[in-house]
């Protein structure tokens, strides 16, 4: 869909919602401009890909900015466990 074709849809939207007409606004956008979700893609990282993530960022998340524990630290751990995998979060 071009965006003026966007433009035009989303104008009819909204001068159907002026008029009160949400069905009408509902069934234009259904029709004239479905949601199409983008594919998800599967990202498959190495472990040095990963362990060299992790020390550029300094074991912090980059979005919350907590302290991050390395994976296979808590894949050793869990296997060393003497109950297994859930041990160590009680």
């Amino acid at each position: 869909m071009a965006e003026n074709e966007q433009g035009l849809v989303i104008a009819a939207v909204c001068r159907a919602l002026a008029e009160g007409a949400s069905a009408r606004a509902e069934t234009i956008v259904q029709r004239d401009y479905p949601f199409a979700p983008a594919p998800v893609t599967a990202r498959r990282f190495r472990p040095t890909a990963y362990t060299k993530a992790f020390i550029r960022d300094g074991f912090i998340d980059r979005y919350s900015g907590a302290r991050l524990v390395f994976p296979p630290v808590v894949t050793v751990h869990t296997s060393a466990s003497s109950e297994g995998a859930g041990s160590w979060a009680k």
